[in-house]
């Protein structure tokens, strides 16, 4: 009888446990989509509201796109090389044959 009170006592705990992992995962998903939503809202808040700089947005549109190409260009030669020793090097341990040109 006293191993059969043990079950039953594991039993509950067990699905308390479980009710409270899935209550605390779901809070936790509803804080994260809620923080996202305020964010949305505010930036569409933002977008609607006057006073509305053109201007400005578009000389920040230029900073931030065409005058840091010299800055994305270099990180894509960076990553071209190690890509580049990469393969050198797999090629090379794997005693692979291949014409490099």
């Amino acid at each position: 009888m006293k191993s059969l009170h043990l079950s039953v006592i594991n039993q509950r705990e067990f699905m308390l446990r479980l009710i409270e992992l899935i209550g605390r995962t779901i809070i936790r998903f509803s804080e994260g989509l809620g923080k996202i939503l305020i964010l949305l809202f505010l930036t569409i808040k933002q977008l609607i509201l006057p006073p509305l700089e053109i201007r400005n947005t578009f000389k920040q549109m230029l900073e931030i796109g065409v005058r840091s190409l010299p800055v994305v260009l270099v990180t894509a030669i960076f990553t071209m090389v190690i890509q580049m020793k990469y393969i050198q090097q797999q090629i090379c341990t794997r005693n692979l044959k291949f014409a490099i040109y």
